[in-house]
């Protein structure tokens, strides 16, 4: 019995010693999954950090650029808000990664695309002072800045909604690692970035109509050169047919009239010659008649002699 008891008190005692190894090693695998789960989401979150302010970066050049192309003054006051409140965000998610541990190496670079759009904005501004200098504003005016603008906007609204998908998965990491600091930054900006994509969403249909009126001003002008210029051709073609017809009127003019003095000529020199041959058949019959009387006269003379001889 007391055997019996003992071997019972020993059995007891190797189950409880067997659970409580199983429940410590159950704790200890739990304690490795939250510290795991832990690091990785410290380091999403970081990540994550870097991603929103690399693309902070990358909107700043692209608003830089943009703001030396827009003529709006509505617009163009918007924009410049947008950039000092961009730049302000990316500062703060660098100092944000710093003190949680992560690196600003790993933000991503503004890409060469945006920095070439840069260079290219200067060259348009570059551009548009010298087509100043030379001309008036209204004959300078780029026919495309409407479609220009509509295309920033458009990127501007794509670059908003972006960061808002960004700064929703920031505060949903933030929370999962409880960042209240790090949740708050995010829902700010998130907050802001929706503020600007409702004003461009808003922009967006006039600037929409504004690159249908433009264009169909230029294609109007176009059409009204190409009409101005037929009709001057067929202006130029009718006064040169008029003056070719003018000028072949007085030609047969001067040749009728050239005829019809070599006939008048002819005919003077006709009359001339026929009134010399009357003169002279007149002439000659008058001096044969002449002759005829003195005959007559020589006759007479004879009979008369030959009477008085009688």
């Amino acid at each position: 019995m007391a055997k019996n008891n003992g071997k019972s008190a020993k059995s007891s005692s190797a189950s409880a010693t067997k659970n409580s190894k199983s429940s410590s090693t159950g704790k200890s695998a739990k304690a490795q999954r939250s510290s795991a789960s832990k690091r990785v989401e410290s380091e999403k979150l970081v990540e994550y950090i870097g991603q929103a302010a690399g693309k902070e970066r990358h909107i700043e050049a692209t608003l830089a650029a943009h703001l030396v192309m827009t003529t709006r003054p509505a617009y163009h006051g918007r924009l410049e808000e947008h950039l000092r409140a961009t730049k302000i965000r990316a500062e703060k998610l660098e100092g944000r990664m710093k003190e949680i541990g992560g690196s600003t190496r790993s933000i991503p670079a503004v890409g060469s695309a945006v920095m070439g759009e840069v260079k290219d904005a200067a060259k348009m501004v570059a551009d548009r002072a010298v087509s100043l200098a030379k001309g008036p504003l209204d004959a300078m005016r780029d026919d495309h800045e409407a479609e220009t603008l509509l295309e920033h906007a458009r990127v501007e609204y794509s670059d908003a909604c972006e960061q808002m998908g960004t700064y929703t998965v920031v505060r949903a990491l933030a929370k999962a690692a409880d960042d209240k600091k790090t949740g708050k930054l995010a829902k700010d900006f998130r907050d802001e970035h929706a503020d600007m994509a409702e004003f461009v969403e808003n922009l967006i249909p006039k600037l929409s109509t504004a690159v249908v009126k433009t264009e169909a001003r230029g294609k109007a002008r176009s059409g009204s050169g190409r009409t101005g210029s037929g009709t001057g051709s067929g202006s130029r073609q009718t006064r040169n047919g008029a003056g070719a017809q003018r000028s072949r009127s007085g030609t047969k003019a001067s040749s009728a009239g050239g005829r019809s003095s070599a006939t008048k000529a002819r005919g003077a020199s006709t009359a001339k010659t026929a009134s010399s041959g009357s003169r002279s058949k007149t002439g000659s019959g008058s001096r044969a008649g002449g002759s005829r009387g003195s005959g007559s006269r020589a006759g007479g003379s004879g009979q008369r002699k030959t009477a008085a001889k009688s």
